[in-house]
């Protein structure tokens, strides 16, 4: 049987036997399964069903949208935000 020594500074302790590496491959597995579960049970449970109310109506004012906005950038419209406050002293 193959033993597996694991060293510190030279001097061998406690030997890895096969079994016991199988047990930490299994227990990682297990570990990975248990965290994925719980993740897809916490995704169904507050999954709402609901992405987007009649996306495709959302879907086609999205292309207008686009459209417009390409239109906009060819009459070379801006649009911007000024704020000026006037009377402060500190």
């Amino acid at each position: 049987m193959w033993e597996v020594f694991l060293s510190v500074q030279g001097n061998p302790k406690h030997p890895l036997r096969d079994r016991r590496i199988a047990w930490y491959f299994v227990t990682a597995l297990a570990v990975v399964f248990a965290v994925n579960a719980v993740f897809v049970t916490l995704a169904i449970q507050t999954h709402s069903g609901v992405v987007i109310e009649n996306s495709y109506k959302k879907g086609v004012n999205c292309n207008r949208t686009i459209e417009k906005a390409t239109i906009q950038q060819a009459l070379g419209w801006q649009t911007g935000l000024y704020c000026q406050v006037s009377g402060l002293n500190v």
